[in-house]
């Protein structure tokens, strides 16, 4: 986590946000994964594995957004200069 993102800077993050999906490309399933900062990737995933793949990708999401979720607690905190 940067500086940034913990709320220690009034500058905002122009960065995209993660993003993380499977598509199809020449009749073949593909995860797709972009993140910022780095060069965007695709991998191949076999049809027996794009169940869990999903399930993966989906508990990615929840995972950031809880994350997000305890940094804007924690911002607050620090803007009331309480502690826990």
């Amino acid at each position: 986590m940067t500086a940034l993102q913990a709320g220690f800077s009034s500058r905002r993050e122009t960065n995209p946000p993660d993003k993380w999906r499977l598509c199809t490309l020449a009749g073949r399933t593909h995860l797709s994964v972009s993140q910022s900062g780095s060069t965007p990737r695709m991998d191949y995933v076999p049809c027996e594995y794009q169940q869990q793949v999903l399930e993966y990708v989906e508990n990615y999401r929840q995972a950031r957004d809880i994350l997000k979720a305890v940094c804007a607690i924690n911002r607050e905190l620090l803007r009331r200069r309480q502690r826990l």
